[in-house]
């Protein structure tokens, strides 16, 4: 099967495309897996097909487009060697279909490596994989940098440091090349699933000063919001403040020092659940709204924040 619900097609920006199908067939092998690169002006199969080589290896379940024309195709349930889903990442020529560097794999069985790839505006790349097992610490997770020109990682492999940590389940770029992690069951210090947020360096791979300050980070409907500025919005819309439940918080945050810029923006008894959706503008501002605020005597009748992205300042009025 070339095209099922089990594929996808992925434009690169030499204008060649990718085509892969991780739940096909290859002879006798069942979801094996396949990927193909053409040519985007004449239709063309570049090079040859890769296909997994195991029973539900899925290869291609994910295909990343980086912005130097190369791809990266991660098979989180890849088995390698003996080794089921270890996963794996691989990064290829966009314009000769050749793989660049070595394969990486997990080293356990359900590791899934490649779980989830991110491009940077750098051409960089991350590799999260929040199932990985690091020594006797089970889904610890981890994250890696790699070079989009060469495969090459940069810096050292980050990880969790404590069991079901699943460090790196979130992974945000920003616009001027650095990346967020957010882990929302990483534990810190005694206080188990307390989620963190870091800011990291997408030429080095170092952290950019220190965690994120919170105590609600391990809420599902945590999001990060990147501004067009570099900057980026932490919304947690159902965080408790000053005794009220789900009052909701928004945070700015510097995406160069990791700093918090302003006040963080608050839900009170006029405005539970604040932050529940935030949009971000072309001019680096954003909008904060929130559909359960009450006005006055109004119940559920919503708010709207035009916000300063350089700031936190209010704009105007709610």
């Amino acid at each position: 099967v070339l095209l099922d619900e089990g594929a996808g097609v992925t434009a690169l920006e030499n204008n060649n495309f990718v085509i892969s199908s991780w739940r096909a067939n290859v002879g006798p092998i069942n979801n094996a897996g396949s990927v193909m690169l053409f040519d985007g002006d004449t239709g063309l199969q570049i090079g040859t097909t890769l296909s997994g080589d195991n029973p539900g290896d899925q290869l291609g379940r994910l295909v990343v487009a980086l912005t130097n024309n190369n791809f990266v195709i991660a098979s989180r349930d890849d088995d390698v060697g003996p080794i089921n889903n270890a996963g794996s990442a691989m990064l290829f020529d966009g314009d000769t279909g050749l793989q660049i560097g070595t394969t990486l794999s997990g080293d356990n069985p359900g590791d899934q490596l490649g779980r989830l790839v991110v491009a940077l505006t750098n051409n960089n790349f991350v590799v999260a994989s929040q199932l990985d097992d690091v020594g006797l610490i089970t889904d610890a997770g981890s994250v890696m940098l790699l070079d989009g020109d060469t495969g090459l990682q940069i810096g050292s492999t980050l990880y969790g440091d404590d069991p079901d940590d699943r460090f790196g389940n979130l992974v945000t770029p920003l616009t001027n090349d650095n990346f967020v992690i957010s882990s929302n069951q990483d534990d810190v210090g005694s206080i188990v699933d307390a989620g963190s947020i870091l800011l990291f360096d997408g030429d080095t791979g170092l952290q950019i000063g220190n965690m994120i300050p919170s105590d609600r980070w391990a809420e599902d409907d945590l999001k990060i919001i990147t501004l067009r500025n570099g900057n980026f919005v932490v919304t947690s819309p159902w965080e408790d403040v000053g005794g009220i439940p789900n009052a909701g918080a928004v945070r700015l945050i510097d995406g160069t020092n990791g700093n918090p810029i302003g006040v963080t923006l608050t839900g009170d008894s006029n405005g539970p659940v604040l932050g529940y959706l935030v949009w971000p503008t072309t001019n680096g501002n954003y909008v904060v709204l929130s559909p359960n605020s009450n006005n006055g005597c109004l119940e559920d009748a919503g708010s709207v924040f035009l916000m300063n992205g350089f700031s936190g300042e209010k704009i105007g009025k709610e």
